[in-house]
């Protein structure tokens, strides 16, 4: 059980990390919205932040969180008609989340026979 909500987790992040592209790389997305992209590189990249790096687990938490929060950010402050346009090429590109259910060990076991 624990192993399905860690998949949710990490396909809600794959989602929003492909929501977060598709709204930088619109050109109706505002210039600034954009720039503040190189704001976030820095942070992360450099040695000054709320928590230094050096500290383990809880230094790269705090980078973690900047980057989520930025992508929250841009999705929240990005015009809504290129939000929605952004949100259509992706259900176009990688479907809509539907998941199709099998048992494709029935067909090894009917092989077995």
């Amino acid at each position: 059980m624990r192993s399905l909500k860690n998949l949710v987790i990490l396909r809600r992040l794959v989602e929003q990390f492909r929501l977060t592209w598709q709204l930088m790389r619109d050109p109706r997305t505002p210039t600034w919205l954009k720039w503040s992209s190189i704001g976030v590189l820095l942070y992360v990249a450099l040695p000054l932040d709320f928590v230094p790096d050096f500290i383990p687990i809880l230094g790269q938490l705090d980078d973690i969180g900047v980057i989520l929060g930025w992508m929250k950010l841009i999705e929240q402050l990005s015009p809504a008609e290129v939000l929605a346009d952004a949100r259509a090429r992706l259900r176009e590109n990688w479907g809509d989340g539907d998941v199709i259910d099998g048992s494709s060990w029935h067909r090894a076991e009917k092989r077995k026979e």
